[in-house]
């Protein structure tokens, strides 16, 4: 069985959220019985071949959360990373800790809870075949591009743009070597940096009640998300590949 990291990035300022909550951050913030950040540990923690998680939190707040969940990251297995100033500053600080004998190195917004256990064993299997792979949701809606204040410049063609999500999963060596190179660019997220030294990636189906918490409006989304995944698991959808060849399960 091949074996997995999982960095769970926390540490981020969420300013919009806590402007809306009183200065609280959006990855502690109560989603139904329990933090934003523990739902989504959970489901990798409940994988066996997830050997270790690292949950990366601002610098300030290591302490607290280390002192207020102590016996629980002990019950869930998870390893406490104090982050950087950026993201991948963070992302850096945890994959030093990763262990040697990792062979893929999972990365997850700490802010995206309703990560389905079918979603996770799909893109886990696409990474064991594929060395990558990047959970993505089809952009269905028209795209228009601003050509300055509310002034529409152009429709933009949508047939083969996606969302990006995650987690986003790679062979442990090639993330690590990655992030040894990256120099000065200055990627969204770690599959970009991948395409920037020209990596290949994978895509594999996401699903749409993967969301990202960034504001108010959203945890009332995470919340009916939640609701919908209790009952019963959404199946990512099937994705034919730009070639037209089918990805299977």
């Amino acid at each position: 069985m091949s074996s997995f990291a999982v960095i769970i990035a926390a540490a981020g300022n969420g300013t919009r959220f806590r402007r809306s909550r009183g200065n609280q951050k959006k990855t502690y913030a109560m989603l139904g019985d329990k933090p934003v950040w523990r739902h989504s540990v959970e489901r990798f923690a409940e994988r066996d071949d997830v050997k270790q998680i690292l949950v990366v939190v601002s610098p300030e707040d290591e302490s607290w959360f280390v002192e207020t969940n102590g016996d629980l990251l002990g019950a869930l297995r998870v390893d406490v990373v104090g982050g950087g100033k950026e993201r991948f500053d963070s992302v850096a600080n945890a994959l030093a800790k990763v262990r040697p004998e990792i062979e893929f190195i999972a990365v997850h917004d700490g802010a995206r809870p309703c990560v389905s256990p079918s979603l996770l064993q799909h893109t886990f299997s696409m990474a064991r075949i594929n060395g990558s792979a990047i959970p993505t949701v089809a952009v269905s809606s028209t795209l228009k591009r601003s050509g300055g204040g509310s002034l529409i410049k152009e429709t933009v063609d949508r047939s083969d743009l996606y969302l990006s999500q995650t987690p986003q999963v790679f062979v442990a060596a090639e993330l690590q070597d990655a992030f040894k190179r990256r120099g000065d660019l200055q990627p969204t997220d770690e599959a970009q940096l991948m395409e920037m030294l020209g990596k290949p990636m994978q895509m594999a189906e996401g699903c749409p009640l993967n969301l990202k918490i960034t504001n108010e409006q959203d945890m009332l989304f995470a919340e009916a998300a939640m609701a919908v995944l209790a009952k019963s698991d959404v199946e990512p959808i099937r994705f034919d590949g730009p070639t037209g060849d089918s990805i299977t399960r």
